[in-house]
């Protein structure tokens, strides 16, 4: 018997590819998504395709070759991981950095969901899963472009839960908290270019901001949660005969979501001030 087909998009490093190899390992055959091919051979059961996630050409010609792989069984999940994460003051960020944001975060998602889902329908009962976030459920400041973009992947995952709950199609959201990936050292890469970009009003007036976003950014990325920890959740979503529509993924993670269900606005905004990087500048 084939074993079932996955795709996995943003593959090349942290959580994707600890999915992809998570999931190879337990008999599925990964379909690992990445901008570029890498140069070395894929472990047993991946297949590496080119996929930019923004690109219709390459969904079309993805979908196209997992068609002509799968003819039988068609697809069994998409987990839909790729994305990135830009921050900034919204005062001054440019209208271009929420644009760039949502296109990787939101309509990629959307693009890719419709492109699959005729392979998905084959292999009925299927699962989508997104790849959302903490933030998706709390904001915190100077992320706003990476939290707005959750937010709305929370909301589409909702809705595209119920429209093919149907079909047996199943949908879920995996809302990891601080994960070691290399999305914190791009984000500050992003932030420093950003910040060339500013006019020196912006530079004087979140000075002390700037200083501790960047002081946590470099902190975090190397304190957090292994991504293996977030594959073997996502294993969970796909191999539970009705997964859940939200699944916390690291200890900090269900702690911070269970803080957020639990504690009236007030609090949670205290708290947000007490422990973010806000800091008027003197």
């Amino acid at each position: 018997m084939r074993p079932q087909a996955v795709l996995i998009t943003g593959a090349s490093t942290g959580i994707g590819e600890a999915c992809a190899t998570y999931l190879a390992e337990r008999g599925y055959h990964v379909y690992a998504g990445y901008r570029t091919l890498p140069e070395t051979p894929s472990a047993e059961r991946i297949t590496p395709v080119l996929l930019d996630v923004c690109s219709a050409a390459d969904w079309q010609a993805v979908t196209a070759l997992i068609a002509e792989q799968e003819p039988a069984q068609g697809l069994y999940a998409l987990i839909n991981n790729a994305g990135i994460g830009l921050g900034g003051p919204i005062e001054y960020l440019p209208l271009e950095r929420f644009r760039s944001q949502f296109e990787v975060n939101y309509f990629a998602v959307i693009q890719g969901i419709q492109a699959c889902l005729p392979l998905l329908r084959k292999g009925s009962p299927g699962r989508i899963v997104n790849m959302s976030s903490v933030n998706g459920k709390i904001t915190t400041p100077f992320l706003s472009p990476y939290c707005s973009s959750k937010f709305a992947l929370e909301s589409l995952t909702e809705a595209l839960r119920l429209e093919l709950w149907p079909w047996q199609i199943y949908c879920s959201l995996i809302e990891p908290g601080v994960i070691r990936t290399p999305i914190f050292q791009k984000s500050k890469l992003l932030f420093s270019a950003l910040k060339q970009e500013l006019p020196p009003q912006a530079l004087e007036r979140y000075a002390n901001a700037f200083a501790s976003f960047e002081r946590a950014l470099e902190r975090i990325g190397t304190k957090g949660t292994a991504p293996e920890v977030v594959a073997q959740v996502v294993a969970k979503a796909l191999q539970t005969a009705v997964p859940k529509l939200r699944y916390g993924a690291g200890t900090d993670a269900k702690n911070a979501l269970l803080l957020r269900k639990l504690l009236p606005d007030v609090l949670i905004e205290k708290m947000l001030l007490k422990f973010s990087v806000v800091r008027k500048a003197k």
